[in-house]
């Protein structure tokens, strides 16, 4: 079910949905935002993901633009999530404020194909990692990574 004949819902660090947000390790493939499907509801994530993205140090500085995000699945009893072909890097992102990324003149120029979606059914995670030079912090000031997953009650 394409996420578009869906209720949209828009997942950030802070939403309900979010049961870990976490800093990466410096130049280590490791944790930010666990993202679990509430009892009685599944969520789909389209294969085209449009995020808005900016995110800091505790300098505060922006994150080197060359810093890999991949998105996985985890499924209820699995060890290791599995993580779809598509990572992208923060380049497209680095150079814009969030108002200039939710712009709809540059919403398609930051389309990233992740090679296929995922539909996460209730108690799945959906598992967002980064790899880069820097550690994120998640409290600073303007610190974003939003994106809308389609939503629909069981």
């Amino acid at each position: 079910m394409a996420s578009q004949t869906l209720r949209s819902v828009k997942i950030h660090p802070d939403h309900a949905y979010v049961v870990a947000k976490t800093s990466n390790t410096a130049n280590v493939r490791s944790g930010g935002l666990v993202i679990e499907a509430p009892n009685n509801v599944f969520l789909v994530l389209d294969q085209f993901f449009a995020p808005v993205v900016k995110l800091f140090t505790s300098a505060p500085a922006a994150l080197s633009a060359s810093t890999r995000v991949f998105i996985g699945k985890k499924r209820k009893g699995d060890d290791t999530p599995t993580f779809l072909p598509g990572v992208f890097t923060l380049h497209d992102f680095s150079d814009l404020t969030t108002a200039q990324q939710r712009d709809r003149d540059n919403r398609d120029t930051l389309v990233q194909d992740l090679g296929r979606g995922m539909v996460l059914r209730e108690g799945e995670q959906m598992i967002i990692e980064f790899d880069g030079p820097d550690v994120i912090d998640w409290t600073q000031a303007g610190t974003a990574f939003e994106f809308n997953l389609g939503w629909s009650a069981v």
